[in-house]
């Protein structure tokens, strides 16, 4: 899932990969790696706040808590 989302991102389809962020993080919601990349689709589309919750996700994931 989280391929086929990172590939849909690259392609500008930012809306349609978030589904697949969102089912992907659904199974694994702490793997760091799909917060990251969920924060850049958010990004591409002018989301910036839900961006930045993503990130704080994805570093409390990896132990860098702020």
């Amino acid at each position: 899932m989280t391929a086929k989302a990172i590939a849909l991102c690259g392609m500008g389809k930012n809306e349609e990969a978030l589904i697949y962020f969102d089912r992907a993080l659904a199974f694994n919601p702490v793997n760091a790696c799909i917060w990251y990349n969920k924060a850049i689709a958010l990004r591409n589309l002018g989301r910036y706040k839900e961006a930045d919750e993503c990130i704080t996700m994805a570093d409390y994931q990896t132990g860098k808590r702020s």
